[in-house]
């Protein structure tokens, strides 16, 4: 298995992107290995492309369940879809824990440690507060989203993720271990404050930092640029297919912003959509 932090640091030295595209069990896992292989053996890969990532979403995991984005899963429903894709799938695993299923400490770091144990090479953790919601929605009911203080959000949910990560526990189990902090506060406060924010994440040791829902191509720039010099910091893009907040852009112009991994978080459960329309045959008068 390619560790996930060999694989961005030679991706960003070469000022390339490593894609990582939603998945939500292990046949959408199987279908996009297999989608990205052929592309490779054929010479169809888009040339900014250094390698492939998969990430278990938590927006798919609950459309599977028939339910939406708003913290209606638990980790154990994380833990089910990781360790059947993990069986089948040797490209790293970036999960995505929302909150951290806990305010304690203890509790936060226990998550992602029994998800590293079941397969996962990074967890994403983001900032929202109360009643979570999809980065591209208004907050649960539509009126906006909150976010936890961030110095509090960096000591009880990064930091306890970044001490398991460095422990000799954590090395043992052969495959790395990261840690992603997202921050919502743009959508609350601004690009200045989140862009403030994700330096506070990074100084607590994630590796890895999502500005989620930037609005205009100047803004996705500016995050693109962050830490552009550090070839141990990681700048994600979250392309969401029909998102009206993010502009959408395909893997080239944004290597060339300067992002050095990139989410196509949502296209595969699209994809098990419009296979829908070969089964009405079965049901038509």
């Amino acid at each position: 298995m390619t560790n996930l932090g060999t694989l961005l640091g030679e991706a960003k030295q070469q000022g390339k992107v490593v894609i990582a595209p939603g998945v939500f069990d292990g046949n959408s896992a199987l279908l996009l290995r297999s989608v990205y292989e052929e592309l490779k053996r054929n010479n169809g890969l888009d040339p900014s492309i250094y390698g492939l990532a998969t990430f278990i979403s938590g927006f798919l995991v609950s459309a599977t369940k028939g339910k939406p984005d708003m913290a209606l899963i638990n980790a154990t429903n994380l833990e089910e879809r990781l360790r059947d894709i993990r069986l089948i799938s040797q490209v790293p695993i970036i999960i995505d824990i929302d909150t951290g299923f806990g305010s304690e400490a203890y509790t936060v770091r226990n998550v992602g440690k029994g998800l590293h144990y079941a397969g996962a090479n990074c967890v994403q953790i983001e900032d929202q507060a109360g009643d979570k919601t999809c980065g591209h929605m208004d907050g649960s009911l539509g009126t906006g989203k909150e976010v936890m203080d961030p110095n509090e959000f960096a000591n009880v949910k990064v930091r306890p993720l970044v001490d398991y990560a460095k422990s000799d526990e954590a090395r043992r189990l052969g495959h790395d271990f990261m840690v992603m902090a997202r921050t919502d506060s743009g959508a609350k406060y601004g690009l200045d404050d989140a862009l403030n924010r994700a330096k506070m994440y990074r100084d607590a040791g994630a590796k890895i930092l999502f500005v989620e829902a930037p609005e205009t191509n100047e803004e996705l720039t500016m995050v693109g640029q962050q830490f552009k010099e550090d070839m141990s910091t990681h700048m994600l893009a979250n392309m969401i297919e029909g998102s009206p907040k993010t502009p959408y852009h395909v893997v080239g112009e944004l290597a060339e912003m300067g992002f050095s991994i990139v989410y196509y978080c949502i296209g595969a459960i699209f994809a098990a959509n419009f296979g829908k329309g070969g089964m009405e045959a079965y049901y038509r008068a």
